[in-house]
């Protein structure tokens, strides 16, 4: 038996690691060393390769897709584990590739459903018609024959071009992908939204047919779409440019759909909202969207300065109205450096504060990722990176950053490509959200509760509500992660000790959609 001072001497070791203030993870912004210890991945398919989106299952592996030349340019799609290695249960080495109709095809956007199959959406060729391309795949990598029989659909819309960039997964699983269509006029480019069925199979409630055709801006005018969200209730916006009437201004464009597939008239009147951000001769872009709790819609992207391109993020109220709590005027511009920075995705953590990422030239000479992160008011997070910028180099050539998303725990992972010489490569980079603090665990109105603690074999970890498939993550005092359990069901949870050594660590309970409970413990010999 141990002895009443060796009981006081341990309890006394563990006041004092408590009040020590320990972070458990780097400033946010910096690379997670963690990920395939640099914080950096980079992948080779083919001769020739680029990421072009990402998505986060709920297991937090990373789903990257995008297209490799493996003659012709076909749909690419590979998963990382945790720690930044490849994935080898997934098609046997990590990574898939598909040829989709008869000529050159690539992947543009990706999407995780609640069942775990991978859906990606881009476009191809197909008996020299561009088409619409949709494809599912197995958690394993293999192609889902139960979406239309073989896993693949192309639809034509009956026009020259008809190219594909944005997907979203409706809550009751059926597929929305939205990107452009000619109309038989390549200088008159138009918004087109496709919906699907689970099984593949065109919507006929939407639009009667699955397809929405709309003009932002009537006449022969170049309408450009990027991106694609859906709101709780069900209505889909999309965000693009659009090029003034008789003009060379580029606007911000932002249409807001009902369910059925019709123009939302609640929202700027006629579901749809031009927004100029420049002055004069101004090019805006509009390549991401997002929806915050509240209702309010956000657009990320690129602005023209007069010289080069700036970072812009522009909120939205729920009616399509400017959003002036948010910079004053509902816009902001960031300039990273001299050079053009351009925005191209954005993700909203579970605090609220904005993430914007892409590229820029400074301060090298060459392309490299650009994340900055943003404040719920619009203001520039400081505590981000020291001055809410965060740029990473793959080497000396190129990085561009074109897709970000959030792990549950809050991590940040950007994917793009990277120019390594003669080829390019897919290339993934994780960041600290600079969330995870052991001194912001353990307040009194945690719904977490661990007992014993201090404990040197098995804790109960109590939380009072139920779970239904959560993930657990302990960390070390270098934000480290030493044990992971996931799909945890209940109130209570028995947690073993297994060889984790004897000190102070943070735990994280977290489900595929944020974090539920952090707290600290000790472990004692």
């Amino acid at each position: 038996m141990k002895s009443r001072k060796s009981l006081l001497i341990k309890n006394l070791i563990a006041c004092i690691l408590f009040s020590i203030p320990v972070i458990t993870n780097a400033q946010a912004g910096v690379l997670d060393h963690t990920f395939d210890n640099d914080g950096k991945v980079t992948t080779l398919i083919g001769d020739l390769c680029e990421g072009n989106a990402v998505a986060i299952q709920s297991d937090n592996k990373i789903v990257v897709a995008g297209f490799a030349d493996i003659s012709p340019f076909a749909f690419a799609a590979v998963r990382y584990n945790t720690d930044g290695s490849l994935d080898n249960s997934f098609d046997g080495d990590g990574k898939v590739t598909l040829k989709v109709g008869t000529g050159n095809s690539r992947a543009n956007a990706v999407a995780i459903q609640n069942d775990g199959k991978i859906v990606l959406a881009g476009q191809a060729v197909d008996s020299s018609n561009h088409v619409f391309a949709v494809v599912r795949f197995n958690t394993d990598g293999s192609l889902d024959t139960t979406f239309s029989n073989d896993g693949i659909v192309t639809t034509f819309l009956g026009s020259y071009i008809s190219w594909a960039y944005a997907i979203a997964i409706q809550s009751d699983g059926k597929i929305v992908v939205a990107g452009e269509y000619d109309g038989g006029n390549i200088s008159n480019l138009d918004f087109a939204i496709v919906r699907y069925n689970t099984d593949g199979s065109l919507d006929n409630t939407f639009d009667n047919d699955g397809i929405v055709i709309t003009a932002v801006t009537p006449g022969n005018v170049v309408d450009n779409l990027h991106a694609v969200a859906i709101q709780s209730d069900g209505k889909i916006v999309v965000t693009g440019e659009t090029r003034q009437l008789g003009g060379t201004d580029v606007d911000i464009a932002l249409v807001r759909y009902n369910i059925d597939g019709s123009l939302d008239l609640s929202f700027d009147t006629d579901g749809k909202v031009n927004t100029a951000i420049g002055v004069g001769n101004h090019a805006d872009f509009g390549c991401s969207v997002g929806i915050q709790n509240d209702g309010k819609i956000i657009v990320g992207g690129r602005s023209f300065n007069g010289s080069n391109y700036d970072f812009s993020l522009v909120r939205y109220n729920n009616n399509g109205g400017l959003d002036s709590t948010f910079s004053a005027d509902g816009k902001m511009t960031t300039a990273i450096g001299s050079i053009s920075d351009l925005g191209q995705s954005l993700a909203v953590q579970t605090d609220g504060k904005i993430l914007l990422a892409g590229f820029t030239e400074f301060p090298l000479s060459y392309p490299q990722f650009a994340l900055v992160r943003f404040n719920t008011d619009g203001s520039i997070d400081s505590s981000f990176s020291n001055d809410g910028i965060s740029t990473t180099s793959f080497g000396n050539t190129g990085a561009w950053g074109y897709a970000v998303d959030l792990q549950s725990d809050g991590r940040i992972v950007v994917a793009g490509t990277n120019d390594y010489g003669p080829y390019n490569e897919i290339a993934v980079a994780r960041y600290h959200a600079g969330v995870l603090g052991i001194n912001d665990a353990g307040s009194e109105n945690s719904p977490l509760n661990i007992y014993p603690n201090p404990f040197n074999v098995i804790t109960t970890l109590k939380v009072d509500f139920f779970l239904s498939d959560a993930s657990l993550r302990i960390f070390n005092i270098f934000g480290q992660v030493v044990k992971q359990v996931d799909h945890l069901v209940g109130h209570e949870i028995k947690f073993n000790r297994d060889n984790i050594p004897v000190g102070l660590y943070y735990l994280l309970l977290s489900d595929k959609n944020h974090i539920i409970a952090q707290s600290k413990f000790v472990v004692s010999d």
